[in-house]
């Protein structure tokens, strides 16, 4: 004998533990796959993240991803989705959203947030760091001699 119980929506224990549905031998349980969000680019960590609440927002995201670089540039930020159509770029103004001048986006399951390297600043970072070691050698010549 089979029994088929279906339910409109799935059912999260969290919400109310006295409507949980009681299992028993034969029933089929079918387990969703967890949603994901991929951060990928100039961050702290790149990585795939679970969406645990149903929603994850683009700051949200940037700090699970351990925030961005020195050398990332954030008014170059964008979503990348990929819909009936194909794939689709949103551009995000990372900058005005981490100064509170923008309102944060919410991601959608399997969108990847891509934040790229600023070349002008890692351009910036090798110049600075070029002139501190001439600096250093300066220095230590000039103590030797």
């Amino acid at each position: 004998m089979w029994r088929v119980r279906s339910y409109a929506r799935p059912r999260r224990l969290g919400e109310n533990p006295d409507n949980n549905v009681r299992i028993i031998p034969g029933d089929t349980l079918i387990v969703h796959k967890a949603d994901i969000v991929y951060v990928v680019g100039d961050v702290g960590r790149p990585s795939g993240f679970l969406m645990e609440r149903g929603t994850l927002t683009v700051l949200q995201a940037v700090a699970l991803a351990g925030g961005t670089t020195a050398t990332a540039k954030l008014n170059g930020a964008r979503i990348i989705r990929k819909g009936p159509q194909g794939m689709s770029e949103t551009p995000v103004e990372l900058k005005k959203m981490l100064q509170a001048k923008s309102p944060d986006l919410t991601l959608q399951a399997d969108d990847i947030l891509f934040v790229p390297t600023s070349q002008r600043r890692v351009l910036g970072k090798r110049g600075i760091d070029a002139a501190v070691q001439a600096a250093t050698a300066v220095t230590i010549y000039s103590l030797r001699f």
